[in-house]
């Protein structure tokens, strides 16, 4: 805006020094309305300056305001995301190899953010197969309404064979032939309306000789 002045007071400066140059070179008005001709014309100009510089100003103002719009915006976008629900898988476990048994898997799931997470609903499957394991997943089973969930608040899911296991069967989990995978999806609402997914995929290894749940290497998401 300094500049735009700068600039209007540069060509006033020059209108009006060409306005006395050029009335130095014409002879001395013989009427009143000779007097006034060029007063009208300066004040014309005058008005088209004034006019010039008051869309300057109109302008600079849009633009200042158009920034601070986007900035507001910008500023929102992070609060928001600071402070959203954030639904996680923590860790899971998983038991019961032996022959003759139900294996049975626990997700831990918690809500690492800072305000509640709203219509909160978790589907899964258990799939025993061969090692190493699919790349993609078959569809989910039913929906499991878990609303809602306050900020540090967790819950399990609790996920099984739904029959007993082959000797067959627990030989290949111990020998790594076979694996037992959890395939799962979690959706929720942030306190802003926003709706979330998170997609996890856990495959059964053996830590310090005893079964665990870890992270697929595929296919786990969260928006």
């Amino acid at each position: 805006m300094e500049r735009a002045l700068s600039v209007s007071g540069l060509f006033v400066a020059a209108v009006i020094g060409a306005l006395i140059v050029a009335a130095s070179r014409f002879p001395m008005p013989e009427s009143l309305s000779d007097w006034l001709t060029p007063f009208v014309g300066a004040a014309a100009i005058g008005q088209a300056l004034f006019a010039f510089w008051a869309l300057q100003g109109l302008a600079h103002s849009r633009e200042q305001a158009e920034a601070a719009s986007a900035g507001l915006e910008v500023a929102r976008d992070t609060a928001q995301k600071q402070l959203r629900a954030y639904v996680n898988v923590v860790r899971g476990t998983i038991g019961g190899f032996g022959p003759g048994e139900v294996p049975v898997a626990r997700v831990f799931v918690r809500n690492t953010g800072q305000t509640p997470a709203i219509e909160v609903k978790c589907s899964s499957r258990f799939f025993l197969i061969d090692a190493p394991g699919p790349d993609d997943f078959p569809a989910l089973g039913e929906d499991q309404s878990l609303t809602p969930l306050a900020p540090g608040g967790d819950f399990h899911l609790t996920i099984d064979a739904g029959r007993p296991i082959s000797v067959y069967e627990s030989h290949g989990l111990f020998t790594k032939a076979a694996v037992i995978m959890i395939s799962g999806e979690i959706t929720y609402c942030d306190i802003y309306g926003e709706a979330h997914v998170t997609r996890f995929h856990l495959r059964n290894e053996f830590s310090m000789g005893e079964p665990a749940l870890r992270p697929h290497g595929v296919a786990n998401t969260m928006t």
